[in-house]
C-alpha cells in the first residue's frame, strides 16, 4: 500500500505572545492576527493519513494495487489447494484403515489330529534308577581370618643390646638415694613453713607494740 504526502511540508510557526489578555478573570494565550485565520497543521486531522486497524483485510483490499491483488489471489488459491489435499489424504487414510491388511490374517487350527507319542518315546518296564540330590559341589568356605594389624615397613639398621637381669635397676641399691631426697625435701619444706609462721608472729607483735607506744 503506497500513499502520497505531497504538499505536507512542515511550516514554521512564528513565536506567539505569551498572553493575549484576560477575559472573565481568565488568562488566554495571545494569537497573532496573521495566524488567526490559518488552520492548524496537525497530522491527526490530515485526511491523507490512513487511520484504523491495518489488520482488517476488508479495508486493505480496497487499497491494494493490481499486482498485490494477484499475489493475494495466488496465496488464497494455494491455501485452498493445501486444504483440499489434506482432506483427500485423510479420506484415503480412513479407507485404508477400514480394509483388512494381509498381515492381520492369522492361520486357523491345524486339520490333523494331535497324537501323544510319549509312550513310544520313553522306555517302559524298567525300574527307575536311584537318585540323590547334592546341594554343593565344592567344599564349604572357611570363615575369613581377621585382618592383621598394619605394621609399617622397617627402615634403617637394627642394633641389639644384651641386658642381663638386674643390670638396669636394683631396688635395694637405688631406693636409698630416692628416699633420702624425699625425706630431706619434706623436712626442709616443713622447717621453712615453721620459720615463716614464727616470723609472721613476730611481725604482728612488733606492729602491736609500735601502735601501743604511739
Amino acid at each position: 500500500m503506497s500513499q502520497s504526502f505531497e504538499g505536507a511540508e512542515p511550516q514554521v510557526i512564528r513565536g506567539k505572545h505569551k498572553y493575549r489578555g484576560t477575559k472573565d478573570g481568565m488568562l488566554y494565550p495571545a494569537i497573532p492576527e496573521e495566524e488567526e485565520g490559518r488552520e492548524a497543521l496537525n497530522i491527526m486531522y490530515d485526511k491523507r493519513v490512513f487511520r484504523g486497524n491495518t489488520h482488517n483485510q476488508n479495508i486493505l483490499k480496497s487499497n491494494l494495487t493490481p499486482a498485490q491483488k494477484e499475489e493475494q489471489r495466488i496465496k488464497e488459491e494455494r491455501e485452498r489447494k493445501k486444504i483440499e489435499m489434506i482432506k483427500a489424504q485423510l479420506l484415503e487414510f480412513k479407507k485404508a484403515k477400514s480394509t483388512t491388511s494381509p498381515y492381520d490374517l492369522r492361520p486357523g487350527p491345524p486339520a490333523r489330529i494331535e497324537v501323544d507319542l510319549t509312550y513310544f518315546l520313553t522306555e517302559q518296564g524298567k525300574k527307575k534308577a536311584d537318585e540323590a540330590e547334592v546341594k554343593l559341589q565344592t567344599d564349604e568356605f572357611m570363615p575369613k581370618p581377621p585382618t592383621p594389624k598394619y605394621v609399617p615397613k622397617k627402615t634403617g639398621i637394627d642394633k641389639i643390646t644384651q641386658i642381663e637381669d638386674y643390670d638396669l635397676f636394683n631396688y635395694d641399691d637405688e631406693v636409698q638415694p630416692i628416699l633420702n631426697v624425699l625425706l630431706s625435701k619434706t623436712i626442709d619444706q616443713a622447717t621453712l613453713e615453721v620459720e615463716e609462721e614464727q616470723e609472721l608472729e613476730e611481725i604482728r607483735k612488733f606492729k602491736y607494740e609500735y601502735h601501743k607506744r604511739r
